[in-house]
Formats: C-alpha cells, sequence, structure tokens
C-alpha cells in the first residue's frame, strides 16, 4: 500500500505498525494514514513509535536480555526509564511477553520463530535465545493405554472388574 501511495515507508516502521495493528489490514491501513498526515511521505520507526507511543524493538530486547543475564538493576532502570518518558507500562509488559514467548518457540524451530520478523530483530533474537540457556527436549510419544485384559485368557483381570463394580452411579 505504501509503495502504491508514493510512501517512503522504512522496514522497521512497517514492522512497527503491523505489529501495532495486531495483525489488522484497516488498522494498519488507518495508521499509516495518520503518519502521513504527520510526518509526510517519508516514514521511519521512530516517527511510529513517537506518534503511536509503542516500546521500541531495542527497548523490549534490552529488558528481555536484562532478565536473562539476570541484571536486575539493569532492567528496574529500563522499566523507571520508559516509565519517566510516559510510557504504557502494560504495553512494556505485553511487548515484553511477546517478545520472551518468541525466545522459547525459537528453542523448538528457530525458522519458524524468525520467519517474519526483519533481519535485525532475528539476528538479536538468535543471540538472546542462545543466553537464555535453554534446552528443548521433544515429548515422549505416548504409549497406547492397556484394555485391562489378561494377557492370557482374555478377559478383564479381577482388579479391574472389583473397581469398575466400586465406582459410584
Amino acid at each position: 500500500i505504501a509503495t502504491e501511495e508514493g510512501i517512503e515507508l522504512e522496514p522497521m516502521a512497517g514492522h512497527t505498525i503491523a505489529k501495532g495493528a495486531e495483525g489488522g489490514m484497516r488498522d494498519a491501513q488507518s495508521m499509516l494514514d495518520q503518519l502521513v498526515a504527520f510526518c509526510g511521505t517519508k516514514i521511519v520507526e521512530a516517527d511510529v513509535l513517537e506518534i503511536f507511543g509503542f516500546t521500541a524493538h531495542e527497548t523490549v530486547a534490552g529488558l528481555a536480555g536484562a532478565i536473562l543475564s539476570r541484571d536486575t538493576v539493569a532492567a528496574l532502570n529500563l522499566v523507571y526509564a520508559q516509565s519517566e518518558e510516559g510510557r504504557d507500562l502494560t504495553k512494556l509488559l505485553e511487548d515484553l511477553i511477546g517478545y520472551m514467548r518468541t525466545v522459547l518457540v525459537y528453542h523448538v524451530d528457530a525458522e519458524a520463530a524468525v520467519k517474519e520478523l526483519p533481519k535485525e530483530i532475528a539476528a538479536q533474537m538468535e543471540a538472546q535465545a542462545g543466553q537464555a540457556g535453554l534446552k528443548y527436549t521433544a515429548p515422549k510419544r505416548r504409549q497406547p493405554r492397556s484394555r485391562n485384559f489378561s494377557r492370557t485368557s482374555g478377559s478383564m483381570s479381577r482388579a479391574s472388574r472389583w473397581s469398575r463394580r466400586a465406582r459410584p452411579g
């Protein structure tokens, strides 16, 4: 849409618009219209962040990094700075949860986790996924349930018959 309208849209700005619109095409178009009204035909990520009050990806990644490295002071300083700037801390937490979820998905399927992310974010995600120190263990296959039949006679075991009789109703 931006190209058709003659709008120069930085890739990270486009990603931020899509993320802010939560996948809704109409919301993204409305946001783009507002950005053009305020910024003209050249839109960069900083414009999107400032106009809509979104948290920068670097901030979310920085908070995640501080948490993963167990640097409480850095994490608290970052949250404090966001609060002082008037940012919505609830939105910061939502973004952090989404980011950490992607870090977890990265451990299971790295390609799927970064498939729709810009290259800059994907590279940072890879570094932080390694920092998380998580290990993925595939779930064990479940064994089919036993039918409580005796192997020798083919009939139900005595314990099973008694337990069925003992059930209420």
